[in-house]
């Protein structure tokens, strides 16, 4: 009853001032607005609280809405936090996405250089998101947090920047399983800084660019 409630009153709201004609996709709309305000609402819980600290009532409570319209967005607590690791992964690909769009040509190193100081400070220097996941709950889900980021950032990489990269101002081919690569090459970055915090940044960008490169080491132009 407080579902239908719920619902009907934020319809009613939003529907007053639509375009005749519009009400499905007002609908639609606002569906997705209070989507995003509960996955928002974990994260802000989760960055203060802690992943394990943070109940369903909380994240209901926070967004001002019944645990049972809750329920009508989402199953259980796993499945907003799917959710919120969705939204913070987003951010961090469209933050790359955003550093090299107005170039046309971009150094294959000074990619890798730039991947590897950028990992490297999310590690040593930890989002509220990712202490949140330091729990004995959350030790599973900052698995899955990095084979989302390691997934988005490979598609990034071989959709939008490879194409535009050169290698010491040269053209070279791409490997056909590039994607599995550059995947592996960033869940295996976050763990060796992890486990060998004296390993320069240089050794790292050298491991990425040879793994790039390794199948097909023929490049355009160069001797």
């Amino acid at each position: 009853m407080g579902q239908e409630t719920d619902e009907i009153e934020e319809q009613k709201r939003v529907r007053k001032h639509a375009p005749y004609g519009s009400k499905s996709h007002v609908r639609s709309d606002a569906k997705a607005s209070r989507r995003e305000s509960i996955v928002r609402a974990a994260r802000e819980l989760y960055n203060e609280k802690g992943l394990e600290h943070t109940s369903i009532k909380d994240i209901a409570n926070r967004v001002g809405v019944t645990r049972s319209l809750f329920y009508h967005y989402f199953p259980n607590k796993q499945s907003v936090t799917a959710a919120v690791f969705d939204m913070y992964t987003d951010e961090l690909t469209e933050d790359a996405r955003i550093r090299y769009e107005s170039l046309e040509v971009i150094d294959l190193e000074r990619l890798g250089a730039s991947a590897v100081t950028n990992i490297r400070n999310r590690i040593e220097n930890p989002s509220s998101l990712r202490r949140a996941l330091y729990s004995n709950e959350a030790a599973g889900l900052y698995i899955d947090l990095l084979d989302r980021t390691a997934d988005k950032m490979a598609t990034l990489f071989v959709n939008e920047l490879l194409p535009r990269c050169v290698y010491r101002g040269a053209s070279f081919e791409v490997p056909e399983d590039i994607h599995e690569r550059i995947y592996m090459l960033y869940a295996g970055t976050v763990g060796l800084i992890h486990a060998q915090r004296g390993l320069s940044n240089q050794a790292l960008v050298s491991i990425g660019v040879g793994a790039v490169l390794s199948t097909n080491p023929s490049l355009h132009g160069c001797g």
